[in-house]
């Protein structure tokens, strides 16, 4: 769909994204994210929502977070 199409738009653009994957279904990503501080996730994700007119309460988040040190 349009919409699909425009999270994807919105996703590519954003330099914190490391990747990308549509997994399947709507709205179904998977995302890694570059990012120093857990508060910076919940940022990003507000940004997009607003971005993308997306109400949080029609989607479920699953998060799975890990930390590699350079």
């Amino acid at each position: 769909t349009s919409t699909v199409q425009k999270v994807i738009h919105t996703l590519t653009q954003d330099k914190r994204v490391a990747w990308l994957a549509e997994i399947g279904g709507d709205y179904h990503f998977g995302v890694s994210l570059r990012v120093r501080t857990i508060e910076e996730v919940r940022d990003i994700i507000d940004h997009w929502l607003g971005d993308l007119g997306l109400p949080l309460h029609e989607k479920s988040l699953a998060f799975h977070l890990s930390l590699r040190i350079y």
